[in-house]
């Protein structure tokens, strides 16, 4: 059903994408995040506002790792992203 929902809606396709991405990888930057989903979805996947259509879905996604007991961690410090 899930994938039947990723078919007929791009918003349902995005944010499984997004969740499944940062459930697999780690210390990914925006940038790096909407690369991964562009190449799996197809450019133009986030439309005419990309950032604000990123930053809804992440709203999203980050709710549903709390609802299932995850913290999604985030920094803005540059320092942070070398870490592994």
């Amino acid at each position: 059903m899930l994938h039947d929902a990723m078919r007929r809606a791009v918003t349902t396709a995005r944010r499984v994408t997004l969740f499944q991405i940062l459930w697999n990888e780690r210390y990914l930057t925006r940038d790096q995040l909407m690369i991964r989903m562009e190449y799996r979805l197809g450019r133009n996947c986030f439309g005419s506002s990309a950032e604000d259509t990123f930053y809804r879905d992440m709203r999203v996604v980050k709710q549903e790792f709390q609802a299932a007991g995850h913290v999604l961690e985030y920094s803005r410090n540059p320092k942070k992203k070398d870490i592994i």
